[in-house]
């Protein structure tokens, strides 16, 4: 991929991103933010390894590109509304605030974990595709675990 492509792959992601943290929101509002939440996360980590891990042109990045934009997107936007729905309204700012303090912490690992595994693997990014691809689907069991605790094994429920 050029350099300049490169370039555009960030516009692309943010663009699709745009969509990604409107739509389904509004379907989470029908269905449940946590559902919403499942799925998206588990989109993430499919598109991870099935489309970025063997794309060898530039079609399927981009093809990537949009789709992980848009599943990154809802994961970044519906968070708060998971958190206010299964928090009582006066814990809201103790319980976001301890929500973003766990993800600036991941976010400040995860970027030098990301550059060890490149390093280790002499510049190749299949690596580090295959830990954020698993990583997603780890997320995805997580999410799994925390609808359970809260409706049980209901694969219907709104929540």
């Amino acid at each position: 991929m050029s350099a300049g492509l490169a370039c555009y792959m960030v516009s692309i992601i943010n663009a699709s991103s745009t969509f990604g943290r409107i739509i389904p929101a509004y379907v989470g509002d029908r269905v449940g933010v946590l559902n919403v939440m499942l799925l998206f996360t588990l989109l993430g980590g499919i598109f991870t390894l099935a489309i970025w891990l063997p794309a060898h042109s530039n079609a399927p990045l981009i093809v990537y590109g949009i789709l992980y934009g848009f599943s990154s997107g809802c994961t970044l936007s519906i968070i708060p509304a998971i958190v206010a729905s299964i928090s009582d309204v006066r814990d809201l700012g103790t319980r976001n605030g301890s929500l973003y303090v766990f993800a600036a912490i991941a976010t400040l690992v995860g970027n030098p974990i990301g550059g060890a595994i490149v390093s280790r693997q002499n510049g190749s990014f299949s690596g580090l595709i295959i830990f954020s691809g698993v990583t997603a689907l780890l997320g995805a069991v997580i999410v799994v675990l925390a609808r359970h605790s809260l409706v049980g094994p209901a694969l219907w429920k709104k929540v």
